[in-house]
């Protein structure tokens, strides 16, 4: 789908094109919304929430809204034209979900963009299927019986419900379905949470602490991008989930250590390691991109963390001479996995994730943390970390280590945990629904002091 000029500042349009290119291209929505930012950011505030709302309200919702569509729509939903389908979606969800716009609003908005996108002949397809829809629709009675369960592939219902039963399933999938808050990690090298928290006092609807999380607050809607709070350019804060950082303080970095960050991406659990360290440790952040590793080092020189942190790209996941063996003190393994911990966010993934990216995941997984394990220094410590719980890419992942690393030993996190997220094996897993934040889970690794060869 080609994006018409004159309706770059239609924000309806735009959810269309979003969610049209994201299902028909093999691209991430992230990666989607960053390349387009400039059109998005043409649309005053208002509509620029109304769009962001719409696409990430479908995709959470999708199941369910494709199940009214089939009941309303005389045509097999795998017959209908793509572009048409997601007018049809955005409508729907205005609808049902939005409750400040009415439905004659959503359906005639919904209509005109069918025929100012060049599709005049499924108009009346759209507007059938949408009045249809309205006037029958009890609103009540939905919410009553509607499933979030519904909103997920049937591949990942089918596991969860294997494992968790179905009602534990429904509840992860409640919590998935909720637009997640803004959480800030508060940079207490330079500053305390409760001046942060006067800052942006004025800036969001709501503002409190994590449970958990002794660093994070959470913001609700704030009013401006976030690059544009007071603070942010001080380098006063960090976005970064409470789940991560809570995985992040289990590797207890301490002055003075040489420690890897070995998949850095953009940064967030590097920032944490300098400042819980008080930039008075030996960072090496390590990323086989080179693109986010130049964003990494600005936000390094935003916190006031340059100067403890160095970046090598390299690809950990492949045998590399760049490390001298037994060189570090501790390595934080942050490992390529599903996403499926952080479905919340990033609600794309489960319509793009299928069983054997799963699988694929793990080949990666073992081949980093095998890599990693000859560069940690005897007595030494190696967390491996994913935003994900499934058991293919956390237990099993760290059984098969210890089997072929007998100089490694499982041991329990000097840091405070909660009883709630430490299980039988030693492992800490944040369960979304119950920990309120992403879903990750952590395992750390010590490797013996006696070992004779590494």
């Amino acid at each position: 789908m080609i994006i018409k000029e004159n309706l770059k500042k239609n924000p309806r349009y735009l959810a269309v094109y979003i969610l049209s290119n994201l299902e028909s291209k093999n691209t991430l929505l992230d990666s989607l919304i960053n390349k387009n930012e400039s059109i998005i950011n043409q649309n005053q505030p208002k509509d620029k929430a109304l769009f962001f709302n719409i696409v990430y309200g479908v995709l959470r919702k999708r199941g369910n809204i494709d199940k009214i569509i089939k009941r309303n729509s005389n045509k097999p939903i795998e017959k209908i034209d793509l572009p048409v389908l997601n007018v049809l979606r955005t409508g729907i969800y205005q609808m049902v979900y939005l409750e400040k716009i009415p439905y004659s609003a959503a359906v005639n908005t919904s209509v005109d963009i069918v025929k100012t996108i060049g599709l005049k002949s499924a108009s009346g397809f759209v507007n059938g299927i949408l009045r249809s829809f309205s006037k029958n629709f009890d609103k009540k009675k939905y919410f009553k019986y509607e499933k979030n369960t519904a909103d997920f592939p049937r591949w990942i219902i089918m596991r969860w419900k294997k494992r968790f039963g179905e009602k534990t399933t429904e509840k992860l999938c409640c919590f998935y379905n909720l637009a997640p808050p803004v959480t800030l990690r508060v940079n207490s090298v330079k500053t305390t949470k409760k001046e942060v928290t006067q800052m942006l006092l004025s800036c969001t609807e709501n503002i409190c602490q994590d449970k958990f999380a002794k660093d994070a607050l959470k913001i609700q809607k704030p009013n401006t991008q976030i690059h544009n709070l007071p603070g942010f350019k001080k380098g006063f804060f960090q976005v970064q989930d409470a789940g991560a950082q809570i995985v992040t303080t289990l590797l207890n970095p301490l002055q003075n250590e040489k420690i890897m960050d070995a998949c850095a991406g953009l940064g967030g659990k590097t920032g944490y390691i300098a400042q819980l360290t008080r930039g008075k440790a030996f960072i090496t952040a390590v990323d086989s991109n080179s693109s986010k590793l130049e964003i990494l080092k600005n936000e390094m020189l935003r916190l006031g963390f340059s100067n403890c942190v160095k970046t090598a790209v390299t690809d950990l996941s492949k045998k590399t001479e760049i490390f001298q063996n037994g060189f570090f003190d501790k390595i934080l393994v942050d490992a390529p996995c599903s996403g499926l911990g952080v479905l919340r966010r990033n609600p794309d993934t489960k319509w793009k994730k299928k069983y054997k990216d799963l699988k694929e995941c793990t080949k990666i997984q073992k081949k980093i943390l095998g890599n990693c394990a000859g560069l940690v220094k005897r007595g030494g410590y190696l967390l491996y970390t994913v935003c994900s719980f499934e058991k293919e890419e956390t237990s099993e992942i760290i059984d098969n280590f210890l089997k072929e690393n007998v100089n490694f030993k499982k041991v329990m996190p000097d840091t405070a945990i909660p009883a709630d997220f430490i299980d039988k094996n030693m492992d800490i897993i944040l369960f979304p629904h119950k920990s309120q934040t992403d879903g990750f889970f952590a395992s750390l690794l010590k490797k013996e002091k006696n070992q004779k060869n590494d």
